[in-house]
């Protein structure tokens, strides 16, 4: 791939974002390219700075702090509340990340039959499909709407204090404005007079806001400038607003009426009634928002009902990843997938230690997936994943036949005698097709990924059996579950992952 770069004149681009880290692995040459980033009017990153890692004779030398300042070549600029941005050799990213999966993009591969030919070449060298290179496996996206609603929310509760407290202070001070109008005062110099102090607060604050701006960030002062400016803007609008908005009391007020003190009881009783139905729409809406999280505890504690007959075990609930990258938990050959099989597989036949899981296809599913399967069943299914030893726990007999062909690497299917006819055809179909779906010659090779052979057993339900299933709208338990007997043997890279 580095040759085919340089010879095509294209730069091969990984970005890992990492918490506080956001690394930028390159590979190539971007001789023809326009390479730009900049924040602020200030130039981070350019087509030099990529040249600096790509010539470097150190394998770990990048721009930025990667690999530490013994491997730097030269610094990115850094600001607050950001991650740090750094440059290295895309051989390095891959090291470091441990796993080649990852968001690429070819940058300067402006023509589809180059783009093409790249594609057919890593298909080859990797056996892996062409479609897993062009569209994403994995990812994740922000969705800033709650902090959004969280800034409106703040806006509207300011906007109604402040709205609040000005009409206390007008309401106060009525009498005291009628004694000034009657030594020849106007209503605009009242409203000036109150107004000033709180316009000398303002000022200050903003001046405070500007200077503290500029010295918290210098390296971008323009950018926290203008948004310390907009910021200012929104501030002192609300702020105007809400003042001239409580300034209606003695605006429309005749000056008789300030004079003996009348209180302009209609307006204030508009006030306060749209205050009212203002409060009571905030106070609704929070309930609606918060009617999700109380609907999932709610469900959370009827789950923990269901379960109350496996309480006394323990479940593998969280794991580490430790030296290797979060990213290889998705490839399937990697190290860490590797050391779970090799754990597993030391544990498999002890007492205690379990393997079970189970996939409910609900009537959604089957609508939505009849299209992608040869065949597929027509009634809601479940099929249950098990380990023999789980399976002896919960008095469900294996022959030895069975137990013998699962250690072979056969998976070995037990279907319940409700299941026949049309029905049974359909269910083998599907079990054997999705069975199989996705395996590569790149996985970890166990007996079954290399056979790919089934053994379908009949079973006759006797009782219920718990499913492990962790959502509330699946069932908890089944008489007639599809049992797959699940072993080291006859894992593929699903049950392994």
């Amino acid at each position: 791939m580095n040759q085919v770069s340089h010879q095509k004149n294209f730069l091969l681009v990984r970005k890992e974002n990492n918490d506080d880290l956001f690394n930028i692995g390159v590979m190539g040459t971007p001789k023809t390219i326009d390479v730009q980033l900049s924040f602020g009017g200030q130039s981070l990153l350019d087509k030099s700075k990529i040249n600096k890692v790509l010539q470097s004779s150190n394998p770990n030398a990048s721009i930025g702090q990667a690999n530490g300042t013994i491997n730097q070549l030269a610094p990115i600029s850094s600001f607050w509340f950001s991650p740090l941005i750094t440059v290295s050799k895309l051989e390095s990213l891959v090291k470091n990340e441990d796993t080649l999966r990852g968001s690429y993009q070819l940058v300067g591969v402006n023509d589809k039959q180059t783009y093409d030919n790249i594609i057919n070449q890593l298909h080859k060298i990797t056996d892996i499909e062409k479609s897993d290179f062009t569209f994403v496996q994995s990812g994740s996206a922000s969705n800033g709407d709650l902090l959004k609603d969280s800034i409106i929310l703040g806006i509207i509760l300011t906007s109604c204090g402040l709205l609040a407290f000005f009409l206390i202070v007008f309401l106060n001070n009525l009498k005291e404005y009628g004694n000034l109008i009657l030594l020849g005062w106007s209503k605009k110099d009242i409203l000036f007079k109150i107004f000033k102090p709180y316009l000398v607060i303002l000022s200050l604050t903003a001046l405070f806001l500007y200077v503290f701006s500029t010295i918290f960030n210098l390296r971008f002062p323009l950018s926290f400038i203008t948004l310390g400016i907009k910021t200012r803007i929104v501030t002192s609008f609300i702020f105007s607003l809400t003042f001239f908005c409580a300034a209606s009391l003695v605006i429309i007020s005749k000056n008789i009426a300030l004079i003996k003190g009348y209180y302009p009881k209609k307006l204030i009783y508009s006030f306060f009634f749209g205050f009212y139905l203002l409060l009571t729409s905030v106070v609704i809406g929070t309930c609606l928002y918060i009617d999700q999280p109380a609907k999932s505890i709610s469900e959370t504690a009827t789950q923990a009902h269901q379960w109350h007959t496996v309480s006394k075990m323990e479940v593998l609930a969280s794991m580490d990843s430790g030296n290797d990258s979060v990213r290889s938990y998705a490839d399937t050959s990697s190290k860490i997938n590797r050391d779970f099989y090799d754990l597993y597989r030391h544990y498999a036949n002890k007492d205690g230690v379990y393997f079970v899981n189970s996939f409910y296809a609900s009537k959604t599913y089957i609508e939505q997936m009849t299209d992608g399967y040869k065949e597929m069943p027509s009634h809601p299914f479940t099929i249950l994943t098990a380990s023999p030893n789980y399976l002896k726990t919960i008095n469900f007999t294996l022959s030895n036949q069975a137990l013998k062909a699962t250690q072979n690497g056969i998976r070995v299917i037990y279907l319940p005698d409700n299941i026949s006819g049309a029905e049974k055809r359909k269910t083998i179909s599907y079990i054997k097709e999705s069975m199989q779906e996705g395996i590569r010659s790149s996985d970890i090779s166990t007996k079954f990924t290399r056979s790919r052979k089934f053994k379908f057993i009949t079973y006759y339900p006797q009782k219920s059996i718990f499913l492990w299933n962790n959502t509330p709208q699946e069932p908890t338990v089944s008489n007639s579950p599809i049992i797959y007997v699940a072993s080291p043997e006859n894992f593929s890279f699903v049950e392994i992952r």
